[in-house]
């Protein structure tokens, strides 16, 4: 890839502190089935929530299952792989739907604690540890999932609650909270944005409630440009004294660097990087946050910086120009080897925590500035500036129908179906707004609708309407027949 190197700076200023690292294991509840675009699914209302000094990665999969053997596993999926090599700091579980399937529980139950617990070793291994929570699922509401509820209430989460006892993690409960959320779940099992919402609220307050450490440190021959970052001098000293006193600590840093008391004192520092402090309190509930020690003059890598423009060409530039509507990526490598952390901060309150952004659709209050922030594991830190600029008039993405009647998605906009079949439609783009009506009174605000036992009244055609927040408005029309 092709791309623009910054300029050295004259000094580096270090202003963004490694975020930490949340990663969301789960299925299409988590996935973002359902929602308008992945900035509202709940793991993205949930950074929203949480501040910039989280990064939330979503790592969703849709259908798949804690079970190993069943016919589609989160195993297997690559976001699996994602989520592992996102090293994260504090891990989300939220499956467990899928799994509590009658067709499957029965067959498999007796696999789901080892499965979890298998999981739960394969993000603590190479001596990693962190802080997890198990989620308890949300309800399924209506006579349609009563009996995949039952199997959720009476045997899934005594299990999931065993688990979260014997790893010593903390439960997000989504199930209690959100009994009386049917209009949040208009599907009775994937939330909408709404319900998202709700989701987020739940998810972010109890790692609030968990989340007790309290940053501090001082510095000799330096300063303290914020509470969890200081600025050194070679040979100066850093003190990090977090509170509470109480507790047990354990402190993680550059070069395998482990330390079990709550003051770390670092003296003669040649070198800075990223400490970790873990703390434990008297009930075994543990929290994390990071601190940030660079050395005065140190410079960060030397970054690459790239743009996808709207036609998927990358160009070597930190300026790009965009239409409102559009799609477009920035994106930034680093001359470096070992783990990096990520930071971006931009317009409108906007913050990520992974290497590269996506903004779509690009609205004009998204133009601006967008700052990526490079941390190595020394703590030595680069910025490197993009502008965005949105002008022109509104462009609209092309629509494309899919339909799934129980075979698979197709990329198709006529089906034929037999008297009582079910088919599912999945058009794209999923960042937007999806209505439909069609014959028989069915009316439908999901992207993916689903037209149920299906019959001759039921033949004809089925137009999506797709709105979005640049001002398109677009038809996709579906026409369904009756197989003869």
């Amino acid at each position: 890839m092709e791309g623009e190197v910054s300029a050295p700076a004259a000094r580096t200023v270090v202003k963004q502190l490694p975020p930490v690292r949340v990663v969301c294991v789960g299925n299409s509840i988590t996935e973002g089935y359902g929602n308008t675009s992945q900035e509202k699914a709940w793991p993205a209302q949930t950074n929203k929530l949480l501040g910039n000094g989280y990064a939330v990665f979503n790592c969703g999969v849709s259908g798949t299952t804690m079970f190993k053997n069943s016919e589609a596993p989160y195993w297997a999926t690559s976001n699996f792989k994602r989520a592992k090599e996102a090293n994260p700091q504090i891990l989300i579980i939220a499956l467990g739907t899928n799994d509590a399937h009658p067709s499957r529980w029965n067959k498999l139950k007796q696999e789901f604690k080892s499965d979890y617990l298998a999981m739960v070793n394969e993000f603590r291994q190479g001596g990693k540890d962190p802080v997890i929570y198990v989620c308890l699922p949300p309800p399924l509401l209506g006579p349609a999932k009563a009996d995949q509820n039952k199997v959720v209430e009476e045997e899934l989460i005594p299990v999931l609650k065993q688990i979260a006892k014997e790893i010593g993690a903390q439960v997000i409960d989504y199930h209690q909270p959100l009994l009386g959320a049917n209009k949040g779940f208009p599907d009775d099992v994937h939330p909408d944005d709404s319900g998202a919402a709700l989701m987020a609220e739940i998810a972010s307050q109890r790692i609030k409630e968990m989340q007790v450490i309290q940053p501090h440190l001082s510095v000799s021959k330096g300063e303290v440009e914020k509470e969890s970052i200081a600025i050194v001098e070679k040979g100066g000293t850093v003190t990090l004294d977090p509170l509470p006193e109480n507790g047990s600590w354990r402190w993680e840093g550059p070069d395998g660097f482990t330390f079990n008391e709550r003051v770390l004192k670092l003296e003669n520092i040649k070198q800075g990087g990223i400490y970790t402090a873990i703390y434990t309190n008297e009930a075994g509930y543990r929290s994390v946050a990071n601190f940030l020690v660079s050395v005065k003059g140190e410079e960060g890598p030397i970054l690459i910086s790239s743009v996808r423009d709207m036609d998927g060409k990358w160009l070597r530039s930190k300026f790009i120009r965009v239409n409102p509507g559009g799609t477009i990526t920035l994106d930034v490598q680093a001359d470096a080897i070992g783990e990096l952390s990520w930071s971006w901060t931009g317009p409108d309150g906007f913050f990520a925590g992974t290497r590269d952004v996506t903004l779509s659709p690009v609205m004009v209050n998204q133009g601006g500035e967008y700052t990526a922030s490079c941390t190595d594991r020394y703590g030595r830190q680069r910025s490197t500036t993009f502008t965005v600029k949105v002008e022109g008039e509104v462009v609209c993405p092309d629509l494309v129908s899919y339909l799934n009647s129980g075979s698979g998605w197709q990329q198709v906009t006529e089906m034929e179906l037999k008297a009582g079949d079910n088919v599912t439609f999945g058009p794209h783009p999923m960042n937007g707004n999806w209505h439909w009506e069609g014959p028989a009174g069915f009316t439908s605000d999901r992207r993916d609708a689903s037209v149920l036992n299906f019959s001759a009244e039921k033949a004809g055609k089925y137009v999506g309407t797709f709105t979005n927040v640049a001002g398109c408005r677009l038809e996709l029309v579906v026409t369904l027949k009756l197989k003869k």
